[in-house]
């Protein structure tokens, strides 16, 4: 799990076992189910997310790496996409 800003409703990230990511609240409850590639963590109300994409290393040992993406979108706190 990882934590985002306090100020944000939902502050953990999640990743269930076919290793797709949601949401969670700061007492565990699921909130937005696991159904992304990769998420960010919610700012100012909204999270970046993506269905698709694939991890790439930044560096020679892989030890830093980005998840790249060409279908990137920003969903609300109830997980609707926003526009």
């Amino acid at each position: 799990l990882y934590s985002s800003a306090a100020s944000d409703v939902y502050t953990r990230q999640i990743i269930n076992d076919e290793m797709l990511m949601g949401f969670a609240d700061t007492l565990g409850n699921v909130v937005i189910k696991p159904q992304f590639a990769f998420v960010w963590p919610f700012k100012d109300g909204k999270a970046e997310v993506t269905y698709t994409g694939e991890k790439k290393a930044l560096d020679d040992y892989g030890e830093h790496w980005t998840w790249q993406s060409d279908d990137w979108f920003y969903i609300d706190n109830n997980g609707n996409k926003l526009k």
